[in-house]
């Protein structure tokens, strides 16, 4: 789920789609890597050297060059790692997984208090990096409906929170879902999806809050297991930017 919540867009969201509709531009002119007449894929030939491909991945070149990736067009590679994430040294705050603590993501809001663990300190905004440490005890492939482990956090600094969430199967599929109460100018108060990039297939999970936050901001973390035994362990890490 990638969207504000209820599935109203906001003016942030569309102001969002419009920086990225004028970062990207046209659409590249198709080409085809076969040498074919058809054209197979975008942005993808093998007869130009900068773009030298033909597995039909789109801004993919087989330069092999190690710890790049493939999906961003700026770093371009074939081998499809992803860069490691630089996560700042740990700040000493931790907070453990508890049961009972799980909420359902489609429950009220009224309902979260009830059920969500609180983790005193977390997120502390000193420039280093909080740790959530867990156990999904049930996983129901292919869904949430597994064990839902729900985390109540204050932002104690004001800064973009940065996250991410990685666990022991290789080739599992944990999923972090962040809701955040805020507002602005543009934004009226309300629960928003405030970290939209952590519910797909990359492991570990991460991303950074659509906007800076302040001080006093409260937001809740699900981690949710996707594809992975039950008892996976997972770890959060948690951290505030400037941006």
């Amino acid at each position: 789920m990638t969207c504000w919540i209820h599935g109203r867009p906001r003016v942030l969201l569309a102001l969002l789609a419009m920086l990225a509709l004028l970062t990207l531009g046209c659409p590249p002119e198709e080409k085809d890597d076969d040498d074919a007449a058809d054209d197979d894929d975008a942005a993808d030939d093998d007869d130009t050297a900068a773009d030298d491909d033909d597995d039909d991945v789109a801004d993919d070149d087989d330069d092999d060059v190690a710890d790049d990736d493939d999906d961003d067009v700026a770093d371009d590679d074939d081998d499809d790692t992803e860069a490691p994430v630089e996560i700042p040294a740990d700040s000493g705050v931790t907070c453990s997984d508890l049961e009972p603590n799980d909420c359902s993501v489609s429950d009220s809001t009224d309902l979260w208090v009830d059920c969500g663990q609180v983790c005193e300190g977390v997120v502390s905004g000193d420039g280093l990096a909080d740790v959530i440490s867990g156990t999904l005890e049930t996983v129901v492939e292919e869904t949430w409906d597994g064990d839902n482990d729900t985390f109540a956090l204050t932002m104690t600094a004001e800064g973009f929170l940065n996250i991410v969430l990685d666990w022991d199967t290789q080739d599992g599929d944990l999923d972090l879902y962040l809701m955040c109460y805020y507002g602005d100018e543009q934004n009226p108060e309300a629960w928003y999806v405030m970290v939209p990039d952590t519910t797909g297939t990359s492991k570990p999970e991460h991303g950074v809050s659509h906007v800076s936050m302040t001080a006093g901001t409260l937001c809740y973390a699900w981690v949710v297991g996707y594809a992975a035994p039950d008892g996976e362990p997972y770890t959060l890490h948690m951290w505030v930017s400037e941006s």
